[in-house]
């Protein structure tokens, strides 16, 4: 959805309940639309790094050295999509026997991406989040991680957990990449070599029809957790080029 950072920029989340959460699901939907309100709370601080910068030259990506500036907004942010949570679960009543809430209860795995819209050659994204949601990215026929990154190794505790560890990084993406903001199932599923090769082979380079996504996304594949948290973007660069392609204009 749109969000009010000075520009065209656009918010993907996914939030994914606990399976044996007894209000996860609830509580995820409840966690994105708090974070809604706390991006455009931190408009100003997130707006200034998403904006391409006059220093660098046309089409170049914003760089690591850049990416101190949004980090404690971006805490911050998912701090009070915790509270909201607990906030929300005392007042519906899901609690602990104590009367507090139980944050296995409402445990929530979230997963944000804030991507600058508008024709460029390239464009860097900001990827966050809280437990083990992951971004994905189609190249060229093969799926790969870019969020988290390698060396900071899986996520760590939920929300609402007071000792959620907040992650972020840019990533960057160029004319004719997918990116796919998931759960973690989701995100096995499409790596598995079998399976992630047939979503590639129906996605990589055209936007199909949201009726089509859908039935590809449910596709009947066993698997240990059957979770299907997803949000997909296609960059095709400039909008000239999408409309050529016949695909209507995305990211």
């Amino acid at each position: 959805m749109p969000v009010g950072l000075g520009g065209s920029t656009l918010l993907s989340a996914v939030a994914a309940g606990a399976p044996d959460g007894a209000w996860s699901q609830s509580a995820a939907s409840h966690a994105c639309q708090a974070l809604v309100t706390q991006v455009q709370n931190q408009a100003d601080v997130l707006s200034s790094w998403l904006a391409p910068h006059s220093d660098a030259p046309p089409g170049e990506p914003n760089t690591l050295e850049d990416f101190s500036t949004p980090a404690a907004a971006l805490r911050l942010a998912l701090a009070d999509v915790g509270r909201a949570i607990r906030v929300e679960a005392n007042n519906r009543g899901w609690s602990s026997q104590e009367g507090t809430a139980d944050d296995r209860a409402v445990e929530v795995a979230m997963t944000g991406l804030l991507s600058p819209l508008g024709d460029r050659p390239s464009r860097t994204h900001l990827a966050f989040g809280a437990g083990d949601g992951m971004v994905l990215r189609l190249r060229d026929g093969h799926w790969s991680t870019v969020f988290p990154v390698q060396e900071a190794g899986p996520g760590g505790p939920p929300l609402p957990r007071r000792n959620a560890k907040v992650r972020w990084d840019p990533i960057h993406t160029r004319a004719g990449d997918l990116l796919a903001v998931c759960s973690r199932p989701t995100a096995q599923l499409l790596l598995h070599e079998g399976t992630g090769d047939w979503f590639a082979d129906r996605w990589e380079g055209r936007q199909p029809r949201l009726t089509s996504f859908l039935l590809h996304v449910s596709a009947y594949v066993r698997t240990a957790v059957e979770d299907r948290s997803l949000v997909c973007l296609w960059d095709f660069g400039n909008a000239a080029d999408a409309e050529r392609a016949g695909q209507p204009r995305r990211c």
